[in-house]
């Protein structure tokens, strides 16, 4: 069995994540910055497209891919898997920061769960109730449509073992700054 590795100390003078990959590729973080908010664009583009997100928010989340700073995370990034990260960490009577840690040192969502003497189950309904909360609050404010979030709710329910049996780098791939619900 091969152990994790520790995270890399993260700290004062630190190059961020993409003027890392950047001097890692040999180009200017400008051009790496350009690539990552034009992919975002075509990916955001095509999510409002097929998930039907009115008009006025898939403006909203262009405007923002392209006034934001980029960044890139490591591990896990915002959305969906922040909220499933929140959900689960209120389940289990943790601060989020804490369940993250657990998480890194190579444990499974689900190992984790069993360590502080819950259920599987019950964290699969937590998640869940959280996932509906947030997707109806969502088409309330007309932000989502009804059936996207009917696919969303799926999805994450069809997936949710996988998610709470993997090991965070199998569950969580690494995504480039603001990523969509969707993936």
């Amino acid at each position: 069995m091969v152990a994790a590795a520790a995270p890399a100390p993260v700290g004062p003078g630190t190059p961020s994540l993409v003027q890392g990959v950047a001097r890692a590729l040999g180009v200017p973080p400008t051009k790496l910055e350009a690539a990552i908010r034009a992919a975002e664009l075509e990916r955001w583009n095509a999510f409002a497209s097929a998930n039907h997100i009115p008009e006025a928010r898939a403006k909203a989340g262009r405007e923002r891919i392209q006034n934001e700073p980029v960044t890139l995370t490591a591990r896990f990034g915002g959305g969906a898997k922040r909220g499933l990260m929140t959900a689960a960490a209120g389940y289990l009577g943790l601060p989020p920061e804490q369940l993250a840690q657990e998480l890194r040192s190579g444990k499974t969502l689900s190992e984790v769960t069993a360590a502080h003497g819950k259920s599987t189950d019950g964290l699969k309904a937590a998640v869940t109730a959280a996932a509906e909360r947030e997707l109806a609050a969502r088409v309330q404010a007309g932000e989502l449509a009804p059936d996207a979030r009917d696919r969303m709710l799926e999805h994450l329910k069809a997936h949710m073992d996988e998610l709470i049996h993997k090991r965070l780098h199998q569950a969580v791939p690494p995504t480039a700054g603001r990523p969509l619900l969707a993936g």
